[in-house]
């Protein structure tokens, strides 16, 4: 794809690391650069931003020992870096109390494999929010935290921590890199992602600060400047794209009868495992609504156990395929194992439980009866499937 003539040469100096293991390879477009990247951490706008690039790790996650992708500042008040474990990936902030937030995914990716991250951060409200994004899926969002009013004075580094020179290079290739001075949302992410799978490199959009193909070089390019409504817009969206656990999830609106009040609103649609709906007493019909009639190849529901004993009988979901009435319940068997006095506790812990049905069918509305004594909660539906 040719690039566009008016781009701007973004004003950064940058130096590429020289050591035995540097260098540009095969990448997911073109050639990918091994070793470090460092660049002026003034391509970060304060207190909001997204990095964005594909990287392939030289071996599985579970293998590798704690590896900077990248990061912004020094360590102290305003440092942002991002940093992949064994077990997870991290992004951490040190806001202006010298305090860190931070957000982790949990997941292990595999040596030789292409994957797309975005890692985006930002403000709505004077309420901060910090998104993790992974092959075109929002994976992990954390929302009221407290971030920094501005990064501090220091370098930012792809591939190396930006606080000092003595820790391990990442250790695998990177490709399409890319800094924007806002935090994208989910569709805009997806759009790079996609755009990798077709082949093709990606032209910097409005709001890009630094963009490197590294076809070669790390030479870097910026984007025109978003005018201040569509940012806006963009950082709204942003703030609140839904959790994502499958690829082939259905957007949802729902109700519940007997109604009950919601902390946060949309608690059973947000993708986030540690939200939810919590009632005493008896049982509750949730009635979700898809906005158009899809072919469902899973309906999957999270419990939570609210007590020390076990509480929920049983989930009855039904299905409306178009008609306007639901038909026979499929009846899923739970957790359900009521106190006796004098007996021990079975499990003294609260715990996720989750349940599914296998290709339920044709639908346009499901709806599920949670049966039940008291104190429980419903984490998150989640529904697949493909829009007919």
């Amino acid at each position: 794809m040719d690039r566009m003539k008016l781009l701007l040469a973004a004003a950064v100096s940058l130096a590429v690391s020289a050591g035995a293991n540097a260098g540009f390879e095969p990448g997911k477009i073109g050639l990918a650069h091994r070793g470090r990247i460092v660049a002026d951490s003034s391509v970060f706008k304060p207190g909001q931003g997204t990095f964005c690039c594909w990287l392939k790790l030289d071996r599985d996650m579970a293998e590798k020992p704690a590896e900077m992708l990248w990061s912004a500042g020094e360590n102290k008040p305003g440092w942002i870096y991002c940093k992949f474990d064994r077990n997870a990936i991290a992004l951490n902030f040190r806001n202006d109390q010298g305090k860190y937030v931070g957000l982790r995914l949990p997941v292990q990716l595999k040596g030789g494999e292409w994957h797309h991250a975005a890692f985006t951060w930002g403000n709505v409200g004077g309420k901060g929010f910090i998104a993790i994004y992974l092959d075109g899926l929002l994976k992990a969002r954390r929302t009221g935290v407290v971030l920094p009013s501005a990064l501090n004075n220091g370098k930012f580094a792809v591939g190396y921590n930006s606080a000092h020179y003595y820790g391990p290079v990442f250790a695998g290739l990177i490709d399409e890199a890319a800094v924007y001075s806002l935090p994208l949302d989910a569709e805009t992410i997806r759009k790079l992602w996609q755009a990798g799978l077709d082949g093709k490199t990606v032209q910097p959009g409005p709001g890009c600060r630094w963009y490197a193909a590294l076809d070669g070089s790390a030479k870097a390019e910026t984007g025109p400047e978003m005018d201040a409504n569509n940012e806006k817009k963009m950082i709204r969206r942003a703030s609140r794209g839904k959790v994502m656990k499958y690829p082939d999830e259905l957007t949802f609106s729902y109700r519940i009868d007997p109604r009950v009040t919601e902390k946060t609103e949309n608690s059973l649609c947000d993708g986030m495992d540690h939200t939810g709906i919590l009632w005493k007493n008896g049982s509750r019909e949730i009635t979700c609504e898809l906005p158009h009639t899809g072919n469902l190849s899973l309906i999957e529901i999270t419990v939570r156990k609210y007590t020390r004993w076990y509480m929920l009988k049983e989930l009855h979901v039904s299905l409306d395929d178009g008609s306007g009435e639901f038909g026979s319940p499929v009846i899923v068997k739970t957790y359900h194992a009521p106190w006796k006095s004098g007996n021990k506790d079975t499990d003294a812990t609260c715990k996720d439980y989750v349940y599914r049905v296998e290709k339920p069918g044709k639908a346009v509305r499901v709806k599920i009866k949670a049966v039940g004594d008291a104190h429980m909660q419903i984490g998150e539906i989640r529904i697949c499937g493909c829009n007919k």
